[in-house]
């Protein structure tokens, strides 16, 4: 069937179904960019519990080493 055969009742069904996917890639694209964010956070607090981990690390070698 051609687009132009189609009738109103077939153009809404496939304006609804199209606005329903809109809103699903939509929810996908938010629920990525909060994962991203989350990822970012966590790796930043990690990189800081890392450079403290160093930090603490060599203090105790200065102390071991005196």
């Amino acid at each position: 069937m051609a687009d132009q055969d189609l009738t109103k009742a077939q153009w809404r069904r496939r304006a609804l179904r199209a606005e329903k996917e809109v809103e699903t890639l939509r929810r996908f694209r938010e629920f990525d960019g909060r994962m991203a964010r989350e990822n970012a956070e966590v790796c930043a607090r990690q990189a800081v519990a890392l450079q403290e981990i160093e930090e603490s690390l060599q203090a105790m070698r200065g102390d071991i080493n005196g």
